[in-house]
């Protein structure tokens, strides 16, 4: 009887998620879409979405399959758990694709260092020129927490998860990509090196959208070490010259620079 009853409570439990889950999905429905980029995972797309009574505006991005969406939101929920700054909702609206926070409803510019968005356009035609020391510090200290949060919890990032926001001289850096970050059974402080490269690299490909181009990469590599100086644990035991020249290198690689 006991088996019985516990296969009853797990039936009835399963039906009214499914339950849930139908009416979370039926409340939803997509008034107007436009494309606003498209990449080897999926496409994006500016919406216009109506939940329950109300319009709102989101991007929808939709995957090639539905694994890719299903890794990609449990990837999401991972990141989020640990307090890495990213979107505030990315959830599944169909077997391929995800409802997401539309990054620049509320700022500027928001722009990827691997993308070309409307966003990305306007920057590069505009590129951002004034943007004080404090908010660079404050921006760089958010990637060194970005990297070691991602590093202490086994995942390795990579330059294009990474996104800009950017409105009245404020600076922010978010992970938004997570196609393009996976786990990784590697030790930390490997994997520190591995994320912060990742992110110097990042900065390196942003130069066409900043007036100070390659100067986000010099006075993030001088921050560093500043910090490493000031005996920050972080950065024990890493060479940040050597990260930092990888990056170089690599965004260099066949210019003959």
């Amino acid at each position: 009887m006991e088996i019985i009853k516990n296969l009853l409570w797990l039936n009835k439990a399963n039906a009214i998620k499914q339950t849930c889950e139908w009416t979370q999905q039926s409340l939803i429905r997509i008034l107007d879409r436009e494309k606003i980029w498209e990449g080897v995972f999926g496409k994006i797309y500016k919406a216009k979405v109506k939940i329950g009574n109300k319009k709102k505006d989101f991007a929808i991005k939709e995957f090639g399959s539905e694994a890719m969406a299903n890794n990609a939101i449990a990837m999401y929920h991972k990141i989020k758990k640990i307090w890495i700054p990213t979107w505030t909702t990315y959830r599944s609206i169909g077997k391929k694709s995800v409802l997401m926070t539309l990054g620049n409803k509320n700022w500027e510019l928001v722009f990827s260092a691997n993308n070309e968005s409307n966003d990305s356009k306007t920057a590069k035609i505009s590129p951002i020129a004034k943007i004080s020391d404090d908010t660079l510090n404050k921006f760089f200290d958010s990637a060194l927490d970005t990297s070691d949060k991602l590093s202490s919890n086994k995942i390795v990032s990579y330059f294009d998860a990474c996104i800009f926001v950017y409105k009245d001289e404020e600076l922010k850096l978010l992970v938004w990509d997570f196609d393009k970050i996976d786990n990784a059974d590697e030790d930390a402080h490997n994997l520190m090196i591995k994320n912060i490269q990742e992110i110097a690299y990042a900065f390196l490909r942003a130069e066409p959208y900043f007036k100070m181009g390659e100067e986000l990469f010099n006075k993030f590599a001088y921050h560093l070490i500043s910090l490493q100086k000031q005996w920050d644990s972080r950065l024990k035991n890493i060479d940040i010259n050597e990260v930092c020249n990888r990056a170089y290198r690599t965004q260099n690689a066949g210019s003959g620079k």
